[in-house]
Formats: C-alpha cells, structure tokens, sequence
C-alpha cells in the first residue's frame, strides 16, 4: 500500500512539474512539501536515504521552474519587490557578517552553508512563482490535494519504536526515523489550506468532502506525530484568522467554521486521552519539557545581558549558542537578539510587523476582490502558525518556511497596490479626454 502510494506521489510531482508552466503557482506548493515528500519516498526507496538531495533537487527544480514561468509570463511587471524581502537580505547579510566574530567559525560557517539551500528555495525562488493572486490560488490546491496525498502515505507508515516518525531504517537496536515536526508543520499548512479553502464555493459536495477528510486527517497526523506545539499552535491560529477571515471575505460570520472548530478541539482532547500517543500529551512532560527551553533560552539572555555593549549590539556572532547548548535556544526572537544583536533582532522584528500592516490593509479595504483577502487572511495565518512555532524550535538562519510565507504576502500586497495605483491613474483622466485611438476610430 505505501509503496502504492509512493508511485502515485512521484506520477504526480512529474505531471505537476509538466502543469507549472501553465500554472506556476504549482511550484510554491510543491515546495511547502518538500521535507514531508522526503521522508515518504525515503521509506519506501531504502537508497534515497544516502541520496537524500535527489528527492529535494526534485521539488527545488519544480519550484524554480515555476519562479521562471512566472517571470516568463510578466508577472514581474505586475508587482514591486516586497520590502520584506529587502529586510529579510539584510537580515541573512547580517547573519553572514556575524561570522567574522563568532565564537566558533567552523561550526557556524558549517550550518550557515547548510542552510543556504533552503533559504533560496523557500523563501526566495518559491514565493516568486506566486506573485499573483491567481497563481497563489493553484498553490494553495496544490497543497490541499497533493498534501493530502502525502499526509495518507505518512498516516499509513511504519512508524518507529517510539511511535514518532516515518521508520526508514533499523540499525541494531536503533530506529532511524524522519523529522516528526517536519511532517507535522506540513500537516499544519494542509489543514489551514484545506479549512480555509471550505468557505468558499461549495457547490461540488465530493471536494467539500474531500477537504474536511483532509482536515481531519491533518490533525490525525499531527497527534500521531507527538508534536504537541504544532497542534496548540493550529488551534490558535484557526480560532484567530477563520472568523476574521469569514467576516472579512463574506461580509458575514461563518457559524459553519466556528463550529468545525469546537469540533477540533473536542475531537483532539479526546484521541489525546485514547491512544497510544497519549504520553505525549501529559501535562507533566508538556510542563518539563517547556520549562526546559524556558531555560535554554533564559541562560543564552543572561550570557548576553553580561556582555559588553558592542555584543548588545552586533551580537555574540551566528549560530553561536551552540557552543554554549550545544543546540540552538529553541526560541528564534531570542537567538536573534542573542547572535546578531539590537541590530539584527530589528531587522527581524521589521520581518514581523511588516506582513501585519500589509495584512490589515487588505483584509479592511472593502475595494480589495474578496478571493485577494481571502488569500491574504490565509497566508496571515501561515505566518501566525510558523510564527507560534518560533518560540518552541527551530533556528533563525532554519526558519526559511516563515519568511517564504512574510515574503508570499509581500508579493501579493504589491500587486494589489500597483494595480490599485493604475485604475487611480485611470479615474484622473478628464471625462473628455480622448486616447489616440480613440480619436483615430472616430475620424475614420
């Protein structure tokens, strides 16, 4: 069965792969599946594992593809280039200039290389396929389907010993398992795609079905997963930006989507309370394990705050608490004070704020076309949910899916702005005036 469904995930990257040009949109839903894809294919091809970049150069080629026939095609025209993506070059610029006076150079070169990759792909080449709201509209089907696909092949796999992650090899006694916060943050976004997209029109009853089965099984794979941040973090992002979004589209409440999300939460206590994966969910280790990154986070601050002011400023350099946690602090606002200073947490706050202005113009501007501040509310809600996950884990050179996210609103905010400027222009012109041609058809 898995192995069935590792072909018709791989037929359907190559038939999307052939769409992109006409849909370029493909290639940022595509990409959010990347690490997801990975595991999946790694467990049913055993060689995958030493060759771990093929199945990543796939989807970075379908999402470059998609960067180049949107280029192609002149949305580029169409938009300004965001400034969250001005910010967020200085911000990575920064962080590279940190390496001059790092602690541990090796290291933090290292990790800054391995990152680079994904940063290009997710946060720079990605988000360019959808510079439109058409086009981010092909993206967020991609991604309800397509990863509907995947999070099935995910819920059906072997799991490992301790019940989190894709079994991809036994070594002895030891099982080697996919990254299970990966799977889950996936299952996080197809949940929010799929929710969000059920407001819309729904006169097709098998895909309204289709989508609520996607629902539930995102939330299925997310518990099974043990990742118990990636859910709290769902369900205030749904209980915040479903409503604002309902009113703000529809010009109504959606009592519909209010009730789903009771339902949410019923269903999720209860499968927390009866099954297998309950251990996961003790309040006791939730409690321990959070004061535990409490604390890692707490010792970085007091390192820094016992620094001179040039690292107040500049910082102790990038990737720098792993030489002092042999980790990172598993809370990004605080590593970027920590490494790159007053300077570089800036420039990360400019990252956090920017998307929220940028968001509430188009989701008040009752000029804006509803499907526009539709995709606007869901991508505030991406942005809302990898941005919960900030203080749980990951690392800010690491967190390339949220600033991809910050950048895909920017993208769609300048177009609305620039076409708002155009018909502005339009509207100027005295009502007798007359274009060339126009004056041209009449004499004839």
């Amino acid at each position: 069965m898995n192995l069935l469904l590792a072909v018709i995930i791989t037929t359907s990257v190559l038939i999307l792969s052939l769409r992109v040009f006409r849909r370029p949109g493909i290639g940022l839903g595509i990409c959010w599946s990347m690490l997801a894809f990975e595991a999946v294919m790694q467990q049913s091809n055993s060689g995958l594992l030493s060759n771990s970049t093929l199945t990543n150069f796939l989807i970075a080629g379908v999402a470059a593809l998609g960067a180049i026939a949107a280029v192609s095609k002149g949305h580029f025209k169409k938009v300004k280039i965001p400034s969250q993506l001005v910010f967020y070059l200085l911000l990575l610029g920064f962080c590279g200039l940190s390496l001059l006076w790092t602690i541990d150079i090796e290291l933090s070169v290292g990790r800054f290389r391995k990152a680079i990759p994904y940063i290009i792909v997710f946060a720079i080449v990605a988000p360019m396929s959808a510079m439109i709201p058409r086009h981010f509209d092909s993206a967020c089907t991609v991604t309800i389907y397509f990863g509907g696909l995947i999070l099935l092949a995910v819920f059906l796999g072997e799991q490992g010993d301790r019940g989190r992650g894709l079994l991809l090899v036994q070594t002895g006694n030891r099982d080697v398992v996919s990254n299970p916060l990966a799977i889950a943050s996936y299952a996080g976004i197809v949940c929010i795609c799929a929710l969000f997209s059920m407001h819309g029109n729904r006169s097709n009853k098998l895909l309204f079905g289709i989508r609520v089965a996607i629902v539930l099984l995102s939330i299925l794979v997310i518990i099974k997963s043990g990742s118990r941040g990636q859910l709290i973090a769902l369900a205030i992002t749904c209980f915040i930006w479903l409503p604002i979004v309902a009113k703000a589209a529809l010009s109504r409440r959606n009592f519909a989507l209010q009730f789903f999300g009771v339902l949410f939460v019923v269903a999720t206590v209860y499968l927390m309370d009866d099954s297998y994966w309950s251990d996961r969910w003790e309040s006791h280790r939730m409690l321990n394990l959070g004061s535990g990154r409490f604390d890692m986070a707490n010792q970085m601050l007091t390192i820094y705050t016992k620094s001179d002011t040039m690292v107040w400023f500049f910082g102790l350099g990038s990737s720098a608490s792993f030489v002092y946690l042999g980790i990172y602090p598993h809370n990004v606002p605080v590593e970027a004070l920590v490494e790159e200073g007053v300077i570089g947490l800036t420039l990360f706050l400019a990252l956090v704020f920017i998307p929220l202005f940028q968001g509430r113009y188009l989701l008040k501007n009752a000029k804006v076309d509803n499907q526009v501040r539709s995709q606007a509310g869901l991508l505030m809600a991406i942005i809302s949910f990898h941005g919960f996950l900030l203080f749980k884990q990951g690392n800010l050179i690491g967190s390339a899916p949220f600033f991809g996210a910050v950048i895909s609103l920017g993208w769609i905010y300048t177009y609305v702005r620039k076409n708002s400027a155009k018909n502005r222009v339009r509207h100027k012109i005295p009502p007798g005036f007359l274009q060339p041609n126009t004056v041209s058809q009449r004499q004839q």
